[in-house]
């Protein structure tokens, strides 16, 4: 199964690799090193800076001016490059240092893409940023080689799954994942991107004859059908009642669509919240769970 832009959790952890830990660890110490990082942590920032100077290096000590002013352009980072041949790696050192976390992840990002995330150079990147504890480390996005977020493996493979069931609904979910655990992650795309693929998924099941299904129009005709259910009920919920409200709070907390009359931004914890239930209702779509009485 071909692997979303993020790394499992369990992937990122030294502990899976080796027991040790500093001397005289107290469990409060413990705790605080089981936690990711943003950014990039102070512990590393240097040897990062160290693996871009590598990078740019265009001899024993200078780097490549062409290279820097095309990543300059690209980036839209002043690397202080001015106008002559010579750069010294020194001088290039100094100006990566005082970049803030995110220019320097930006850096860091462009040059994993053009090369292979096996590559060595990669690879020794992706363990700079799991001995630093960071939250990121190097994956794919969509194919493309890049920073990734790690989130915990079990979130992962329910994504994957979902992600796996393909065409317009697979992918409309792939997107909007790598929007949420993205560098610069989008709030509103996220949210846009799942509410659309539930849409894509659910209006080809709920609303066949409609060549514009919304997630508005799906949630109306199973509320108006009412024979739309899940093989599951608790005390609270009808096996009717669980996917219509899953759908409605997908549907009511989309705050910043059009039209909507409570119009607010969308923060990431809303993102967070929405690309979750999209994996779960596209893949209980997919797997036909949500069904009419007649298939449950």
């Amino acid at each position: 199964m071909t692997k979303i832009g993020v790394l499992r959790w369990h992937d990122q952890t030294v502990a899976d690799e080796t027991k040790w830990e500093p001397f005289e660890t107290t469990s409060e110490e413990r705790e605080q090193r089981n936690v990711l990082l943003d950014g990039v942590p102070t512990w590393i920032f240097d040897s990062v800076v160290l693996w871009l100077v590598k990078r740019f290096r265009g001899g024993k000590d200078y780097v490549d001016g062409d290279l820097c002013r095309t990543i300059q352009a690209r980036l839209e980072i002043d690397l202080q490059i001015g106008r002559g041949d010579y750069i010294s790696s020194s001088n290039m050192e100094v100006v990566l240092a005082g970049l803030s976390d995110l220019d320097l992840l930006r850096v860091v990002d462009l040059f994993i893409s053009v090369v292979d995330v096996e590559s060595e150079s990669s690879q020794k990147m992706a363990g700079l940023l799991r001995l630093g504890r960071s939250k990121w480390t190097v994956g794919q996005r969509d194919g493309t080689p890049g920073l990734v977020e790690v989130v915990p493996a079990g979130v992962q493979d329910a994504a994957e799954r979902a992600i796996a069931s393909g065409g317009t609904p697979g992918m409309l979910l792939r997107r909007a994942w790598e929007n949420l655990h993205a560098l610069e992650p989008s709030a509103p795309t996220a949210y846009l991107n799942a509410v659309r693929a539930v849409e894509a998924i659910g209006g080809t099941i709920v609303t066949p004859r409609d060549a514009e299904p919304t997630l508005g129009k799906i949630r109306s005709v199973m509320r108006d059908q009412g024979t739309w259910g899940l093989p599951l009920a608790t005390k609270e919920h009808t096996p009717t009642q669980l996917p219509l409200d899953i759908i409605r709070a997908l549907w009511d907390g989309h705050s910043d669509r059009h039209g909507s009359e409570k119009f607010e931004d969308v923060t990431m914890d809303q993102a967070r919240v929405a690309v979750m239930l999209a994996v779960t209702l596209v893949g209980m779509f997919h797997d036909g769970l949500i069904s009419r009485p007649n298939d449950l």
